[in-house]
């Protein structure tokens, strides 16, 4: 049924043509990096010393530099403990509001607040205090999704 359906709707290849020249320039990208890239680097860094074969290729060259990068950011990456206030309030009506403190800019640092005294002087001044809402954002947040496994997590979770 689905192969009949198939052939009453054939369209002209010419409408196809893109995407076979598409497919046309990876391939020859491919084989002209690819493969003779791999050769050459592999040969100059063989005559600098290096031993074994050294692969390049359009997809894995890029994809593998970026994950460095990343590497690179989290080994320099030093944590820094800092501050914020978040507190509950309760509106006249009994509904329940989440506050965060806009913290003035002259309090920051790298945009964070890395100095405990003026979020500590805060908290201590809200208990029982009233508070006038000046502004109010209501704001959609998306939150990104759960990273995918890893094949040894995957292959641990599969193992229980």
């Amino acid at each position: 049924k689905s192969i009949r359906k198939a052939l009453s709707t054939l369209r002209p290849n010419a409408e196809y043509r893109s995407l076979f020249d598409a497919a046309l320039g990876r391939q020859r990208a491919d084989w002209l990096i690819g493969f003779n890239a791999s050769i050459a680097y592999s040969r100059n860094l063989q005559s600098r010393g290096a031993g074994g074969a050294w692969s390049i290729g359009r997809v894995q060259t890029p994809t593998l530099a970026l994950i460095v990068d990343r590497e690179r950011e989290i080994e320099r990456f030093t944590s820094r403990q800092h501050f914020t206030v978040r507190t509950d309030l309760e509106t006249s009506r009994n509904e329940g509001i989440l506050a965060l403190w806009q913290i003035p800019d002259d309090l920051l640092v790298d945009e964070l607040l890395l100095d405990r005294e003026p979020a500590a002087a805060l908290v201590a001044r809200l208990p029982g205090e009233r508070a006038v809402v000046e502004k109010f954002t209501r704001k959609e947040h998306e939150r990104e999704a759960l990273m995918p496994y890893n094949l040894s997590k995957l292959k641990q979770v599969a193992n229980r």
